[in-house]
């Protein structure tokens, strides 16, 4: 053959191509890297086909390539790399010829034999085994996804496990630190009365997110028709606070009680 020009791809399969007529070859090598098996096997396989008759073409390139085999597009149903659907589905749609064009990104000059066309009709075998193709095609890249979600979930669930390890070990040390505290020598001071219906106001707050004014309105409303006690009426004619006005008053433990009841503890 002349005109015999030598391509490698980034996945280093060789290809090569007669530029004077567009045929397309692929070595040995080569279409071990794109079925996914070892080249034995390849060459094993392509004896067998010998032996039925299927052409084939040993040439020594100037690259010193060796080995390069044509397989024509009447067997690639038997060639189809099965392991490989996605390729599988270019050769049955490009050809041959067309696919190993692609693959070297070689452009046909007109003067090469034009390649079949992509929409050309295929034998009914050929049709069903590309829609079988096309299908776990779409289920290989579905399994793709489904592993790539599974290996996020699991990064997730490790990166939570350490969160939820680092929090404890915390916890531990605080708790260690805080046991190592000396006692105290002398007795804590209970709570006054004020400081208990401050208390009770902030929890109710906190637990309930209505703001600190409504939670004050709706104490002094209750205690108002509990115990009669207008808070702010006295405040402003005595010009005190509300609670100030009701700790003089003597009555801050009632309007504890009463908060409790109010705000339900």
């Amino acid at each position: 053959m002349s005109q015999l020009t030598q391509f490698k791809t980034d996945d280093g399969i060789e290809v090569i191509i007669n530029k004077e007529t567009g045929e397309s070859f692929a070595s040995v090598r080569g279409y071990a890297r794109m079925s996914g098996k070892n080249e034995s096997t390849i060459s094993r396989r392509l004896k067998v086909l010998h032996k039925k008759g299927v052409e084939q073409v040993e040439i020594q390139t100037p690259g010193g390539i060796q080995g390069v085999a044509l397989i024509s597009e009447e067997l690639i149903a038997d060639w189809l790399p099965k392991d490989n659907p996605e390729v599988a589905t270019q050769l049955l749609k490009l050809g041959v010829r067309g696919f190993l064009h692609k693959l070297a990104g070689y452009e046909v000059t007109s003067t090469a034999t034009s390649q079949p066309s992509v929409d050309r009709d295929l034998p009914d075998n050929l049709k069903a085994l590309q829609l079988l193709l096309d299908n776990a095609a779409q289920m290989h890249r579905k399994q793709q996804e489904l592993e790539r979600r599974q290996q996020e979930l699991e990064t997730q669930q490790r990166e939570q496990s350490l969160a939820v390890t680092e929090i404890l070990e915390d916890k531990r040390i605080a708790t260690e630190q805080l046991q190592a505290l000396p006692t105290p020598t002398v007795e804590a001071p209970d709570l006054s009365a004020r400081a208990k219906v401050n208390q009770l106001v902030r929890n109710y707050v906190g637990r309930t997110n209505v703001s600190h004014r409504e939670a004050w309105k709706r104490l002094y409303k209750e205690f108002f028709y509990r115990c009669s006690y207008n808070a702010g009426e006295r405040a402003k004619n005595r010009k005190l606070k509300k609670l100030d006005c009701i700790e003089q008053d003597g009555l801050m433990e009632k309007l504890y009680a009463v908060g409790c009841k109010v705000f339900a503890i």
